[in-house]
């Protein structure tokens, strides 16, 4: 058994650089246009929450709070913003979208360098390290991800925590703990919470599990691992606290088992896993396949791609029959079991069970996000596989390469006799959408199965062919590579959704309006709700499907697309959104006529449909032709800052019940949850005059002439980490109208400033400085005490030596 570190130096180099070039050529369509990786949450959540980062960095400000979704979320709290991972320094490198594709593209040299040095630990021959390692990084899940950065960052740290794993049972060495110490937590600063507990679990069955190096003991391996773990902890002190302090506060404790299972792989995507991209299909026909065939309650997928492919089956195969007893083999094959079927969530009962048993995993969510951990272990086995038959005689790989021709064939003869389009036609027990749809959808199934089929059958002759009649197994072994490497970028390559830069750095049609209106600094000035179940153009022309969809979510303003001119979204897609701010999202009703006003919104998007049925007619301020979209001026919405007479209730359900009751006027009294009795006026009169002076980086300052003892109310979400001071005299931060924040003013002129630090912050902070500067310690020490060992055995030899006759 090797440790990590056996390999020479020169091999891990010589891996990664041929890693970044297999990247380079695999995303050439996405380098050579100069595109940008602009899919779902690349648009929503990381070009925004990454360039707000830099935003405030370059300001010398560390970002606590994130302005810009559901009037407003702690930064770091929100996790999925992934603030304290090391690649964000990337951010401060290249512009958005540049630095986007480098964080992304990053992930995929180092997950394959990963795979393949962690295979060659285990003993794995060069050609089936690397066939491991493209089978894993170049997978249709993980190329899938470039529509998701977190969980990309997060399954690059897979592979590194298994080499450790397997240094530690091999050598049981202390430096090992503060490896462990260092990469686990980067699975939690991407901001993976499930990642990061599962990944942790991971190693610690396997060091339980696997057997040991010589002269190591199960004990020793258990302390250096349990100290890892503990020194993961240390480091990741800073992120575990900056969301485990807002938990209570937000929506997330709400969860149900349902919203938690959304997105579960249906069994039938068994063929996306062996076959190919079957059923993701391109729009308008990708919603049918969703919700009218696998009973998805969305219309898209989490993953376009599951795909691995038949040859890595077989040779995973292999390894399961021929190793079978190995412990190693039998843990891998217990993890890819035991994921896939959490994989299919709500269509097992499995995933339900330990949801109900365990309660820690109530806070994860989305089963399908553990593919990643099936498409690993799934590669890894068939690396031993095919280390299995290179390793034996020719005549031994020979029965394989039949065995590879004789699948191919078959493959290719249901290919041709048209039993793609046959099964196709068999799901229609299944279907449930609309009627009009199946023929075509039907049809477009069948196609790709029959195409699909076709060529992962000549994958698999080839790789047959080259068993039978190469004379070396490196012949062997470099052919499967390549036919491999071309076998996945068939597959995997489409699926990634680049878009020219312009669509994210032109500002859409209606932030222009907005600057005319507000004036072009927008942020405490503009924020736009729009409106759930907008119907957009799936095709517009000019562009690509993939295109339309993105150009369409920036028309509308959607959370959080159009932050980068200081456009802030009423609407919730960060997980940290309020639970008080829910309260007022829920009655779509009220917010539209009452909640969202109340809380300075002042501008809705809506389709042509909905400004009819609400005869919204007379506020629309401008309108977008192709997409059927306009945006809406609300009549009566309240200003950010505004003075008002307090209305002290007990607490938030009280507060819920009288704004919305019909006696509660807005603007001219404000509800406050009031900890001791505050000066009262008598509702209506003028209670003075507040302006916004400055809106910024986790800092608020307003000016206020007060005619009369009032409240200061601040039409942002109220989160317990904001402190204000009146004057430079802290003042108490309250409750405002149920979810919004305010602050008791005197009358007369007084400068009011909030502030917001997440509580705990310094001491997270400095716990985490700890844990990384323990994790340095161990390096430093493992190989003092090696030196210390040398000398002392040396010192001890000399004196025999020295009496010797």
């Amino acid at each position: 058994m090797r440790s990590l570190s056996s390999p020479r130096l020169r091999e891990p180099l010589v891996v990664l650089g041929a890693s970044v070039v297999a990247t380079l050529l695999f995303f050439h369509r996405l380098l050579s246009t100069g595109g940008a990786l602009c899919e779902r949450d690349m648009l929503r959540v990381f070009a925004p929450a990454k360039a707000y980062w830099a935003h405030a960095v370059s300001q010398g400000v560390w970002p606590g709070w994130y302005p810009f979704n559901a009037l407003g979320q702690p930064f770091a709290g929100a996790t999925v913003t992934g603030v304290f991972h090391p690649a964000n320094v990337l951010a401060l490198l290249f512009d958005g979208p540049g630095a986007l594709t480098a964080m992304a593209l990053l992930c995929y040299p180092l997950a394959a360098t990963g795979t393949y040095l962690f295979l060659r630990a285990r003993d794995a021959f060069p050609f089936a390290a690397a066939l491991g390692a493209l089978a894993f990084a170049l997978s249709g899940y993980l190329v899938s991800l470039t529509n998701n950065l977190l969980y990309l960052q997060a399954a690059t740290a897979l592979p590194w925590l298994l080499l450790i794993a397997d240094s530690v049972l091999a050598r049981g060495s202390w430096s090992m703990a503060g490896a462990l110490g260092c990469v686990l937590p980067t699975v939690l600063f991407a901001g993976d919470p499930q990642g990061f507990t599962v990944c942790g679990a991971t190693v610690l069955l396997v060091v339980v599990l696997c057997p040991l190096g010589v002269g190591v003991t199960r004990r020793r391996v258990l302390l250096v691992t349990g100290t890892g773990l503990l020194l993961a902890a240390l480091v990741a002190t800073a992120q575990l606290w900056a969301s485990a302090s807002v938990l209570g506060e937000t929506f997330a404790e709400r969860r149900t088992a349902e919203s938690a299972q959304l997105w579960s792989v249906h069994p039938l995507r068994l063929l996306d896993l062996a076959v190919g991209n079957v059923f993701a299909l391109e729009p308008p026909l990708r919603g049918p396949v969703a919700q009218g065939l696998l009973g998805m309650q969305t219309t898209d997928f989490w993953a376009r791609s599951l795909y691995v492919g038949l040859p890595v089956l077989f040779l995973a195969g292999v390894c399961v029959v021929a190793r079978r007893r190995e412990r190693w083999v039998q843990v891998a094959v217990g993890f890819s079991v035991l994921g896939l079927l959490l994989m299919f969530g709500r269509h097992t009962p499995l995933y339900g069970f330990v949801y109900d048993l365990v309660p820690p995993w109530r806070a994860f969510r989305y089963p399908e996000k553990l593919t990643v951990h099936v498409t690993f272990w799934l590669a890894v086995l068939a690396a031993w596989g095919a280390q299995d038959l290179l390793d034996r005689a020719r005549g031994g790989r020979r029965r394989a390469g039949w065995g590879l021709v004789g699948l191919g064939a078959g493959m290719l003869l249901l290919a041709l006799t048209g039993a793609g389009l046959w099964l196709a036609q068999a799901l229609r027990g299944f279907y449930s959408g609309p009627d009009a749809s199946w023929a075509e959808l039907s049809r477009q199934v069948g196609e790709r199965l029959t195409v699909d089929a076709a060529c992962v059958a000549v994958t698999c002759v080839g790789m047959g062919l080259f068993a039978l009649f190469a004379a070396h197994p490196r012949q062997v072994g470099l052919g499967w590579v390549l036919l491999l490497a071309a076998d996945l970028y068939r597959v995997s390559e489409p699926i990634y959704v680049s878009c020219d830069q312009r669509l994210l750095t032109t500002a859409p049609p209606f932030v222009e309006e907005l600057q005319r209106r507000e004036g072009p600094s927008l942020p405490g000035r503009a924020r736009v709700y729009t409106a759930s179940g907008i119907a957009l153009p799936e095709t517009v022309e000019g562009l690509t499907p993939d295109e339309a969809q993105v150009a369409g979510t920036r028309m509308v303003l959607a959370a959080d697309s159009a932050s980068a001119w200081g456009v802030e979204s009423a609407n919730w897609y960060l997980p940290a959104l309020s639970a008080r701010v829910a309260d007022l999202l829920k009655d779509q009703r009220q917010w539209w006529n009452r909640y969202g006003p109340l809380a300075g919104v002042g501008y809705f998007v809506a389709d042509e449909t909905q400004v009819e049925e609400r005869r919204l007619r007379n506020n629309v301020l401008s309108t977008s032709e192709p997409f059927k979209v306009s945006l809406l001026a609300h009549p009566r919405p309240l200003p950010r800052v505004y003075l008002a007479p307090p209305r002290c209730v007990s607490g938030p359900e009280e507060s819920l019940a009288v704004i919305a009751s019909p006696d509660f006027v807005p603007g001219q009294q404000a509800v406050v949850e009031c900890r001791e009795p505050l000066p009262t006026a008598p509702p209506g009169g003028d209670s003075g005059k507040a302006t916004l002076t400055r809106y910024g980086v986790d800092e608020v300052e307003v000016e206020v002439d007060a005619t009369r003892p009032s409240v200061l109310v601040l039409s942002d979400a109220y989160f317990t980490g904001w402190s204000a001071t009146v004057d430079e005299v802290p003042t108490e931060v309250l409750p405002a109208n149920h979810a919004l924040r305010a602050v008791a003013v005197p009358a007369g002129a007084h400068r009011v400033v909030w502030r917001y630090a997440s509580p705990g912050e310094a001491a997270s902070l400095a716990v985490s400085g700890l844990g990384l500067l323990l994790c340095l310690l161990t390096w430093v020490a493992a190989p003092l005490r090696r030196r210390l060992r040398r000398e002392g055995s040396s010192s001890s030899e000399a004196p025999r030596a020295a009496t010797t006759p």
